[in-house]
């Protein structure tokens, strides 16, 4: 599937950033070709395709690669890792993937240093697949719990025969709501709407207008998925979701989605060493062309903390008014009292000179 990079500005306080989306026309409209082979290769692609997004989440999860299977080991800070901090979920594209951490209250209770961090030893079974798929590999997405794990938009490819070190670094940046000029949100305190960050909000905007104008949604965004999803092998379905995305992308802001108040990010750093051609783990003999291993670890428990405050508080800003007030306050009265002195004086004057006349 390829994908195309669409900006969008969307909302008060927001810049113009990349959304990445399929693009529905690369799989129904450039499977042509004047050579007989390669037509039949892009048909043969093109009905899986096809198949593949008539399936429900399930049947998706059933056809894909076994997740205890795919990975074949994983061990934190040097112990298995515990059943309840993995999790799984279906990705359109890229098929069966496990979370690790998702209800973030591991990561900092353990020494997650060097040697001592998240390992994978994935088996990525590459007899079993299909023969329409060009690569073997993995994609990996480092992100917060709180945000939604999207590999077609930040995603690093592992590759099989190599061992991948990852270390990290955490920064936070801390913004400031209305009426500083970010208007940030919450986007964890809005249950109602079930939008965890920015990017879903866009795509959950983008969905309501696929819905009002096509009466059907894209199911390659992955939200909204309780409404009819638009069959992309439908030449007229398929253009008018992509009239829907042109429409938004000329008549400028029409989402209503701030930044996130409370942004982190893990600061990457990857390196890779090859493997031997057998591989031998704790007497877990493991192919070369099957295996790709993957170490997580903090570089550094320090934190760095960017955090937005306003030039003056509240507080501050009250005591410097009172100040200011209490100058100006003082300034009237002394310049009252010197009225007043200026008014006295001049009545006693005029009075004294009345009676000596």
């Amino acid at each position: 599937m390829k994908f195309e990079e669409v900006k969008l500005e969307v909302g008060k306080g927001a810049v113009a950033e990349p959304l990445i989306i399929s693009e529905r026309r690369y799989n129904y409209k450039t499977y042509q070709s004047n050579s007989n082979t390669t037509k039949a290769k892009n048909n043969s692609l093109l009905d899986f395709t096809k198949k593949w997004y008539q399936m429900n989440v399930k049947e998706r999860f059933i056809k894909g690669h076994d997740p205890s299977v795919f990975i074949h080991k994983c061990t934190w800070n040097g112990k298995i890792c515990p059943k309840q901090y993995l999790s799984h979920f279906n990705n359109l594209r890229y098929g069966n993937c496990v979370t690790f951490n998702k209800k973030k209250d591991l990561m900092f209770n353990f020494d997650s240093s060097f040697g001592n961090g998240l390992q994978l030893i994935l088996d990525l079974e590459p007899e079993k697949y299909l023969p329409i798929t060009p690569v073997v590999g993995a994609v990996l997405v480092i992100h917060d719990p709180e945000d939604t794990p999207t590999p077609e938009e930040k995603g690093y490819i592992i590759t099989p025969g190599y061992e991948t070190f990852i270390g990290l670094k955490q920064s936070i940046l801390i913004r400031l709501p209305a009426p500083y000029k970010d208007h940030c949100v919450d986007y964890s305190a809005n249950f109602l709407d079930n939008i965890r960050n920015k990017k879903e909000c866009i795509r959950k905007c983008i969905q309501m207008a696929n819905y009002n104008q096509c009466r059907c949604i894209d199911l390659t965004f992955g939200i909204l998925n309780d409404l009819k999803f638009c069959d992309l092998s439908n030449d007229t379905e398929a253009q008018c979701l992509n009239s829907v995305l042109e429409h938004m992308c000329k008549i400028g802001p029409m989402c209503n989605c701030p930044l996130h108040c409370i942004s982190v990010s893990f600061g990457e750093q990857l390196s890779k060493s090859r493997l031997r051609s057998e591989y031998t783990f704790k007497n877990l003999s493991l192919l070369k062309s099957h295996t790709a291993i993957i170490n997580i670890f903090y570089s550094s428990f320090e934190k760095r903390v960017y955090e937005q405050k306003p030039q003056w508080d509240i507080p501050e800003f009250l005591s410097i008014l009172g100040n200011e007030f209490g100058l100006w306050l003082g300034s009237c009265l002394v310049i009252v009292a010197e009225i007043l002195e200026g008014l006295v004086l001049f009545m006693i004057h005029t009075i004294a000179g009345d009676i000596c006349l």
